[in-house]
């Protein structure tokens, strides 16, 4: 049978089989196969608490026994010859699809979305191109923590083009990061086989890598921490007590023990001289193998300097919490069992119960700033054993800290600034990246009485948008093209909404222009401040104005229109498509 030829229909065939060829491959795996072994682990890793927790275990071991049948063109082939006479004749076509290229793990960023669902995509080890249709990747375009991440999952191929089968995992982790991983789980079979491999026979990667969607980079200044790897043959010569030495089994570990006056001459501060172990400097032996950490490329060039050679480069540079993670739960490029992270006993040095009155006082300060709530400075300063001018003190440098993060206007534009308005706390702040569809700050009516009220009062003109897309999801759309699909675009229309429902009178386009900038200061960044302002007018015309969401006293033309010298307000078709998700500020 020759199975449709128009890619959406063949995509929508194959989703309606999946569930049964995927069943019927589980329940033909023999019992005795290891996968069940490995899977109970897997899901046994995950140690948390909830339902939460259980769904997501569940579901990395639906997805790891995916692999290993769907991906298993020999187990493919016997079921195909057991079963030919009772398989539908659209269910063979399609596992003959599979025999030939079986289910594989791919690591991805988007280029583009070519049609609804349908995505161009990348590998992002070998840069190959891919067409992949996945409703499940299209609505993680809804939220900003996983919008044009980097994906991890399991495909299928229906030649045609690829489709996901199971979880869609996500991060950032950039692509040194992704190989430094692969390496550290099994170096020889990912140079061999490639990260599909790995994977398969090692999914505790999937757990890793889900963990590390939670972390952003550390930086220190203006720059991301890194650890810096390389390999050197030796033998070395290591004097002590310039180097204190260890050993466990096989592995010698080598940190600086103490710093000579030819540390001091070579390195490039002369902080790295007095504290030498923030550098994070580590050698580790194995036989005439030596491998050389170090937290910076600075440190790392002094590092190899200083033992002879010069000419080393580093083999890998990992993000911190990367490799401080892996290095946690043993997963090395093979200096376990020590840990690059273990503190050096000789270092150790109580914390100044001082100093831990002035992390706890620190602490209670930004948990109420980022809650928005105020903040009691005799209670904490009670709690933590300070006196009220040893707190006032502190919360007038925190406040400084903070305050070096804003963005100050110019003197002239003060006048447009809102002062009557709730400025949403960082807390409820970080959900203003969301698309509306998926909002926790705003209730967007979906129903199709309010398209069709949307629609009456636009004469019908996106009529055929809206039914596919939403009335607002549509007003969306409008909005952040303005903007280049930036995906500050979206931080931008959820001021916008959030200045327009708390602030009902009218107001100058301008001022909302202003107070989104003093809210995101990064967009100044982007957009020089005019010319953000032109973009914005232009946006709030074309998705608000246009489409009477908002009211205006007469037309903006010429340079009222590109300076937002314009009032706008909210009108009862707004008011009726949108409510502000209850929130006490």
């Amino acid at each position: 049978m020759k199975l449709p030829t128009d890619r959406f229909e063949r995509c929508v065939l194959v989703n309606d089989h999946f569930d049964f060829i995927a069943q019927l491959l589980g329940e033909v795996l023999p019992q005795n196969d290891s996968a069940f072994r490995i899977g109970h682990a897997l899901h046994a890793s995950v140690d948390e608490e909830g339902e939460l927790a259980r769904q997501y275990a569940d579901k990395l071991y639906d997805q790891f026994m995916m692999s290993k049948t769907l991906g298993d063109s020999k187990l493919i082939k016997r079921v195909l010859k057991e079963r030919e006479e009772s398989l539908d004749e659209e269910v063979r076509a399609i596992m003959r699809l599979w025999q030939k290229r079986p289910a594989f793990y791919l690591w991805f960023s988007l280029i583009e979305e070519v049609d609804r669902n349908m995505f161009l995509i990348k590998d992002l080890l070998t840069g190959e191109e891919h067409v992949l249709y996945s409703p499940g990747l299209r609505s993680m375009q809804n939220k900003a923590e996983s919008r044009n991440a980097h994906y991890l999952t399991l495909m299928v191929d229906n030649d045609l083009c690829l489709q996901t089968a199971g979880m869609i995992h996500h991060n950032t982790l950039k692509i040194s990061d992704m190989q430094y991983m692969a390496h550290a789980f099994d170096r020889q079979l990912f140079e061999r086989d490639g990260l599909d491999a790995v994977i398969k026979r090692h999914p505790s990667l999937l757990r890793h890598y889900d963990r590390f969607s939670m972390f952003s980079s550390v930086r220190f200044g203006d720059e991301s921490m890194l650890l810096l790897i390389g390999f050197v043959q030796g033998p070395l010569i290591l004097p002590l007590p310039t180097w204190k030495r260890e050993k466990r089994k096989h592995i010698t570990q080598y940190r600086i023990g103490q710093s000579t006056e030819q540390m001091l001459n070579s390195w490039s501060t002369e902080a790295r001289y007095e504290r030498p172990e923030d550098a994070g400097i580590r050698i580790y032996q194995s036989g005439e193998k030596y491998t050389l950490l170090a937290y910076s490329q600075d440190d790392f060039n002094w590092l190899k300097t200083l033992i002879g050679h010069p000419n080393l480069e580093a083999q890998y540079q990992v993000s911190l919490p990367v490799a401080l993670m892996l290095d946690h739960e043993g997963v090395t490029l093979g200096w376990a069992p020590f840990s690059f992270a273990e503190e050096d006993p000789d270092q150790i040095i109580e914390e100044d119960p001082q100093v831990s009155a002035f992390n706890e006082f620190a602490k209670g300060f930004y948990t109420a700033h980022n809650e928005g709530q105020p903040f009691d400075l005799n209670q904490w300063a009670k709690k933590t054993g300070l006196s009220l001018e040893q707190a006032q003190e502190i919360v007038e440098t925190l406040e400084q800290q903070l305050k070096k993060y804003d963005y100050t206007p110019a003197e002239v534009e003060r006048q447009y600034e809102i002062g009557d308005w709730p400025v949403p706390p960082p807390s409820r702040r970080r959900f203003f990246g969301d698309s509306l569809v998926s909002s926790k700050v705003f209730f967007i009516e979906d129903s199709l009485e309010h398209d069709d009220l949307f629609n009456a009062h636009t004469q019908g003109v996106h009529q055929e948008a809206v039914q596919e897309e939403g009335a607002m999801q549509f007003v969306e759309k409008v909005f952040v093209e303005h903007f280049d699909w930036n995906e500050q675009g979206y931080y931008i229309l959820n001021t916008v909404l959030w200045m327009l429902f708390h602030h009902p009178s009218p107001v100058l386009v301008r001022s909302l222009a202003l107070e989104t900038v003093k809210l995101f200061p990064l967009l100044v960044e982007t957009w020089e401040y005019e010319t953000f302002v032109r973009i914005f007018s232009e946006a709030i015309i074309g998705a608000f104005v246009a489409n009477g969401l908002c009211s205006v006293t007469a037309r903006p033309r010429g340079e009222n229109r590109r300076k937002g010298l314009y009032t706008i307000q909210s009108t009862t078709v707004l008011q009726t498509l949108v409510e502000v998700v209850p929130y006490s500020v």
